[in-house]
């Protein structure tokens, strides 16, 4: 019987008895399945996989063992406990299995990952030898994935709880897009935008390295993987708008920034015609906003304010290449202040005539919007 060596940094007979390893780490699964049936294992073991790759508990991925089952009846409700000697996997089907799994990851999992596959010896008594594959899902350092949820449905987030994968629930989604760093704002600032710059300088940079561009970029993927979600809860469809005006600044500032040796003239026609490129982003940004103000409470008036804002900040905008007018503009801040009062008003996005009004002090004016390119 062919032997391959273990990719395994733990003895498998240790996997199988749960042994040296928490019990939600490890999978069993009698089969592999390779076409995609309802009943078949395929898509358990790729959302599975996704899941472990998505770490959401912090416990360093996990293990799924095709070729072994878990009995029906344990005689500890906390021990869970296999069949043995195990059902085992012919070894002419082990290359094919792998390619499959392999294959079904690169398919239904975004963005990629592919985990460690490794075919293993099992020792049983009597000298019986069976082979078993050992999928090694580890975290992913690209987190969060998402994986289709059948061979027909959306592109969702799976994550462990306990022993057992779930899709995860749209808290689960928000702390997964946090832990991944993905995206360039934080709770804080979605709770008050007015204490962070909604601009930025085109030498700024996220943690790793990246462009803030680019890092609002690939959030704006993220989002966009996941799918209903956007339209059925309040939180993510107002960041997914927040993404989208974000999106929309900072392409403009860096397109700006490339014309800014042109002609003065020539310049700002550039600068005119590609934001009414990028009108798009915009009327998304206000139809998102307007989509989370149909689901919010009206008791959580702090957040009906912060969308009321938003939709102030869309609207200065579109007054700049004439898609809407000051007394849209301001109807909006005023309706922000009878939520919250206090709310406070970028003074980048307020018409000049108004920003006494909205920004009444000393310690308001002292902003980092100030520092924006923005000309009303």
């Amino acid at each position: 019987m062919a032997r391959y060596a273990s990719s395994l940094l733990i003895n498998v007979n240790d996997l199988l008895h749960l042994q040296g390893v928490e019990k939600q780490k490890v999978e069993f699964k009698k089969a592999w399945h390779g076409k995609q049936g309802p009943r078949g294992t395929y898509w358990q073991v790729v959302h599975t996989i996704c899941a472990y790759a998505n770490d959401f508990f912090n416990d360093n991925g996990g293990y799924i063992i095709i070729g072994v089952d878990e009995k029906e009846t344990w005689e500890d409700s906390d021990d869970r406990q296999v069949n043995y000697p195990p059902v085992g996997v012919s070894a002419k089907d082990l290359e094919r299995i792998q390619r499959e799994i392999l294959g079904a990851c690169r398919a239904q999992i975004k963005p990629d990952y592919h985990p460690v596959l490794s075919p293993e010896m099992v020792e049983c008594p009597d000298g019986i030898r069976k082979h078993v594959l050992v999928i090694w899902a580890m975290a992913s350092d690209n987190k969060p994935h998402t994986c289709k949820e059948n061979e027909k449905g959306r592109d969702l987030y799976y994550v462990r709880q306990g022993t057992e994968t779930k899709m995860a629930t749209p808290v689960q989604i928000e702390e997964l897009l946090r832990q991944g760093n993905k995206i360039p704002f934080d709770d804080r600032r979605a709770i008050d935008y007015g204490k962070k710059s909604l601009t930025f300088n085109d030498s700024q940079r996220s943690e790793d390295g990246r462009s803030v561009l680019e890092s609002i970029q690939n959030a704006h993927k993220l989002f966009e993987a996941m799918g209903d979600v956007t339209q059925t809860n309040s939180y993510v469809a107002f960041q997914f708008a927040c993404c989208k005006f974000d999106l929309y600044i900072n392409t403009i500032n860096q397109t700006d920034k490339c014309h800014n040796k042109q002609h003065e003239k020539h310049r700002d026609r550039q600068a005119d015609r590609h934001r009414k490129d990028l009108i798009p982003y915009l009327k998304e940004a206000e139809d998102y906003v307007n989509k989370a103000i149909q689901l919010t409470n009206e008791e959580y008036k702090h957040h009906q304010a912060m969308q009321y804002r938003q939709l102030g900040y869309i609207h200065s905008q579109l007054y700049l290449i004439k898609k809407s007018t000051v007394a849209k503009i301001t109807a909006f801040y005023d309706k922000a202040r009878k939520y919250n009062p206090k709310i406070k008003i970028s003074r980048v996005f307020i018409p000049p005539e108004y920003q006494s009004q909205y920004m009444p002090t000393l310690h308001s004016l002292e902003s980092p919007l100030s520092d924006t390119s923005f000309e009303w």
